[in-house]
């Protein structure tokens, strides 16, 4: 992000700064960009809320500015694993949350809120 805001103190930065970002990593996803540019607004958003001038406790911003994503992420189509894919996966995994995942894979199971359940 340096070279596109790394020039500007805090209080010059807006949502239009990051546009030389955005246009000139137009190769990345959209939700690529937006990730990359959610760290800014992070910093930016502790500058206002957190960090302080020691001895003084005023921050070092008076207030973050608004950092808005780009709409239009078309998230990947969902696809079955191969066999190479699966073995992949599972053997990154611990042996309890293994058996968890190769029910997942066999039954179909896709509901988030069961699989979260299941996890913790």
């Amino acid at each position: 992000m340096s070279p596109y805001i790394g020039d500007l103190w805090l209080d010059q930065i807006s949502n239009d700064s990051f546009n030389a970002y955005r246009n000139a990593r137009q190769d990345l996803a959209i939700i690529t960009r937006n990730a990359k540019i959610a760290v800014a607004r992070r910093v930016l958003k502790l500058a206002a809320e957190v960090w302080c001038h020691p001895g003084t406790n005023m921050t070092w911003l008076e207030r973050a500015p608004t950092i808005l994503a780009e709409k239009g992420h078309r998230p990947r189509d969902p696809y079955p694993l191969d066999a190479s894919e699966q073995e992949l996966l599972f053997s990154e995994l611990i042996a309890d949350r293994r058996r968890i995942a190769l029910f997942a894979v066999n039954t179909g199971l896709r509901d988030q809120e069961l699989c979260r359940l299941q996890w913790t």
